[in-house]
Parts: C-alpha cells; sequence; structure tokens
C-alpha cells in the first residue's frame, strides 16, 4: 500500500493514523517494516526509520517495547534526507522513579535522552510525542516510559522531555542505545488535523 493510499484511507479518521517509514536501516542486527507500519528489529545497534515526517501531519507519537544487551538507555536523533543531524542542539530532561528519584539533564548534546535505564535485564517501553518535527521551528518531544524487572527495585518509571535548539526540518529519526543492541517493535502515528 503505497503512502497516499494510507493517507486515503485513514486521514478521515480521528486521532492517529499509523505510517509506514520509506525505509529502514540498521547499523547492525536486521529491520524491517511490515505494510501496516510495525517495526520489527533485533539486535541493532541502531535502528533509523526515514521519511517519517512531511506535510500531512504536524505532530507524532512513537510507541516501542525493547530489550537490550547492554545499557538500558536509549537515545534519539532527528534525520534528513537519510542521515543523522548530530550537532550539539539536543537538551531534555529526565526524571527516573524506582526505589530512589534520578533527575538528569543534557544540554548542548548530539542526540535526546530517552529513556534513562542502566539496566538490561528488563523489558522496557516507551511513548514519546514529538512536536513539529517537519516544520522549520524548534522542535519539541514528551514522554513516558517502564521498565518491569523481577523484583520492586527492577521496576521503574519515567518522564522526559526536551527540545532541538535550531529551527530545522526533519524527515525521520534513529534511535540507539548506548552501548550494547537492542530488540523490539516499533510504531509511529500521526496526529490527525
Amino acid at each position: 500500500m503505497t503512502r497516499s493510499r494510507q493517507t486515503a484511507d485513514w486521514g478521515s479518521r480521528a486521532g492517529l493514523a499509523k505510517i509506514v517509514p520509506s525505509s529502514v536501516a540498521v547499523g547492525s542486527g536486521t529491520g524491517s517494516a511490515s505494510t501496516t507500519g510495525l517495526v520489527t528489529f533485533s539486535a541493532v545497534s541502531s535502528l533509523s526509520l526515514n521519511d517519517m515526517f512531511s506535510t500531512i501531519y504536524d505532530n507524532y507519537r512513537i510507541v516501542c517495547r525493547y530489550t537490550t544487551s547492554a545499557s538500558g538507555e536509549i537515545r534519539l536523533r532527528f534525520r534528513v534526507s537519510a542521515a543523522d543531524n548530530t550537532t550539539s542542539n539536543y537538551g531534555d530532561v529526565t526524571f527516573v522513579i524506582n526505589n530512589t528519584t534520578t533527575r538528569t539533564q543534557n544540554v548542548l548534546a548530539s542526540s535526546f535522552l530517552i529513556i534513562n535505564a542502566t539496566d538490561s535485564t528488563n523489558e522496557k517501553s516507551f511513548s514519546v510525542d514529538i512536536i513539529q518535527p517537519f516544520t522549520a521551528v524548534r522542535t519539541q518531544f514528551t514522554g513516558t516510559y517502564a521498565g518491569v524487572g523481577g523484583d520492586v527495585t527492577g521496576d521503574q518509571v519515567g518522564v522526559t522531555g526536551g527540545g532541538f535548539d535550531a529551527t530545522t526540518s526533519f524527515t525521520g529519526f534513529t534511535l540507539y542505545p548506548n552501548s550494547g543492541t537492542f530488540t523490539g517493535t516499533i510504531s509511529v502515528y500521526g496526529y490527525n488535523k
């Protein structure tokens, strides 16, 4: 199904419309998208989804469930023309709550910290809203995440948010763990106008 056909089918519905990437690129491992937009990836060092953002939608939601081989941290970089933007314009604040509360802030960074988790044993999930990534304005994001462990100290929840401090138009994004690889599924939705 082509992107224009999807827009015609889903564009009249209220709420969220699932988006199919034009291509999926991985740093290692495997990754692919189904015709309905579900992206499945295995043992990847990075996962890039191209041509996700356009004039069709202003705002987007990313929903991901995964496990990691090493660090549980997940970072995000925006992309345009199938290349990551690695400038020092990313900034974020993250709060993690488990048996303690931790606050992390990054400024003048080359990526967003989406999940600030340090262990590799838990299944984790996150939901992130990206605000106006295609429009040439300062793109912002907010998100929540959860990690489920085998005991109370292994369970955690977090909130995160931040912005890209330049007026750049983006068409896609890359996710990657701080170290090691990650495996899971991801879906991207556009908020209907």
